[in-house]
């Protein structure tokens, strides 16, 4: 978000860039893009924006710089390949435009009179903490102050390799996918032969299917749908996936291409044992919620899509992250309604109870299949569990402890893990070496007198 001096907060969202009064009130829809735009900053006198638009890949090394003139609407692109665009004042209207593109700070001279970019970008800084995916906290970590300090968190934020690993409750760890890679969204298949995930491919963050029996990987998709969230069918020869754009139906196996079930943006989580598709989305507005679909899967080679119900809105809350339990009868989800990131439970469909699960914060709920068990991901980046019971249409849930001491590499919105169907072995990522090695405070840098650094190195035409 970006606070303009007019007294209003722009806010990038998957729906694009909103507007919200600072003093408080209903957000207003300022540019409805076809992508998620991600990144604002209001210009000097808030008469325009600067922002990034993100494809379906979240990679941000790719994406464009642009920005939108308010009274006129007109949007330019300004460069292409960089990410977190800030502009610095150094004097006047003259100034520069600063971003992150591969690990390294960039500048460039830039009007904020004429929304012109001037001269050639020169490198300034490769040391700022900074990722290239959004599923892996992206942006850059920066700030500056307009009388020309500038502040950075020290220390590059590596998008490296690493395995799937996969570890018991006593936290012995043993790989699953030995071969590093840059992967998301484990997902066991509800038989346990089969593991998906995803992982790069030439076009972007692709779909990947792993046989465990065989130890053989397939790649499913090559249109680079990114990192959108999985969801295996009750089959365990199918899987849904989202592009951003659109809710995707294919064969784990790899033999048909993929057919789609619904044009709408959304991150499938869950099938019911009846083959109702729960997932997150966001159309109409900035804020998720939380929808079923209905799927007739008497031919599972071409299911036919039913009604979409409405399960969870709220202009006002945050609910994601939506889990079926076993038998269909419980939704588990996240919801802000009371500040900050929380596990609940309510019945499905309802009406009926509602149940707060987690106690000090919580995301990514996993059922057990095996057990009355249900996971979640706790604040310190360690999974958590928390017994039920279930008497007719009620549900209790105990005090949530540690299902392991292991701290698994933390993602910003798509699930790190999973359960296999055993429910006695987690599916994790680890933690960045740099991380697992961290101790003490972070290092923190201030530069002072940054903008004669900028006059000095960075060519401008005025």
């Amino acid at each position: 978000m970006s606070w303009g001096d007019d007294g209003n907060i722009l806010a990038g969202s998957p729906a694009g860039l909103m507007r919200i009064p600072a003093s408080g009130g209903v957000g207003q829809e300022v540019e409805r893009g076809a992508e998620p735009q991600i990144f604002p900053q209001v210009l000097p006198g808030a008469r325009a924006v600067l922002f990034n638009t993100v494809g379906h890949n979240n990679v941000l090394d790719n994406v464009d710089i642009e920005v939108l003139e308010f009274k006129t609407g007109k949007k330019k692109t300004l460069l292409h390949g960089g990410y977190f665009p800030r502009y610095l004042p150094a004097s006047g209207e003259t100034g520069y435009l600063v971003y992150v593109h591969e690990g390294t700070l960039f500048g460039v001279g830039f009007s904020a009179k004429d929304l012109e970019v001037h001269g050639t970008p020169v490198p300034l800084l490769d040391d700022v903490a900074a990722s290239s995916s959004l599923d892996r906290y992206g942006g850059g970590q920066f700030a500056f102050s307009e009388t020309g300090t500038f502040v950075y968190l020290a220390g590059r934020i590596h998008d490296e390799a690493y395995p799937i690993l996969v570890m018991d409750a006593a936290g012995r760890i043993a790989p699953l996918l030995a071969q590093t890679g840059a992967y998301g969204n484990p997902r066991f298949s509800p038989d346990g032969k089969q593991f998906a995930y995803t992982a790069p491919g030439s076009k972007g963050i692709e779909v990947w299917a792993h046989n465990l029996e065989h130890n053989t990987s397939t790649q499913l998709t090559f249109t680079g749908p990114g990192s959108h969230e999985l969801a295996w069918s009750p089959d365990s020869i199918h899987l849904a996936f989202g592009d951003g754009a659109a809710l995707w139906w294919i064969l784990a196996d790899g033999s048909g291409a993929a057919q789609e079930l619904l044009s709408e943006s959304g991150r499938p989580f869950s099938f019911s044992p009846d083959g109702r598709l729960v997932y997150s989305g966001n159309a109409g507005g900035a804020i998720p919620d939380i929808r079923t679909l209905l799927l007739d899967l008497s031919d599972p080679e071409h299911p036919k899509p039913g009604k979409v119900e409405m399960v969870l809105s709220d202009p006002h809350v945050v609910n994601v992250d939506p889990a079926f339990s076993p038998d269909g009868k419980f939704l588990a989800y996240v919801s802000s309604e009371m500040g900050g990131e929380e596990v609940f439970v309510r019945s499905f469909p309802g009406p009926g109870g509602k149940w707060k699960v987690s106690a000090e914060g919580g995301k990514f709920p996993a059922w057990s299949g095996t057990t009355h068990e249900l996971l979640f991901l706790g604040s310190s980046d360690r999974v958590m569990v928390a017994d039920y019971n279930i008497q007719g249409d009620s549900f209790g849930a105990g005090k949530p402890r540690v299902w392991s001491p292991t701290q698994i590499r933390g993602t910003s919105v798509s699930r790190n893990f999973d359960l296999a169907p055993d429910g006695k072995r987690l599916a994790f990522f680890p933690r960045p070496v740099e991380e697992q090695q961290s101790k003490g405070p972070l290092h923190v840098t201030f530069l002072l007198n940054f903008f004669d650094e900028l006059r000095r190195r960075v060519p401008s035409e005025k």
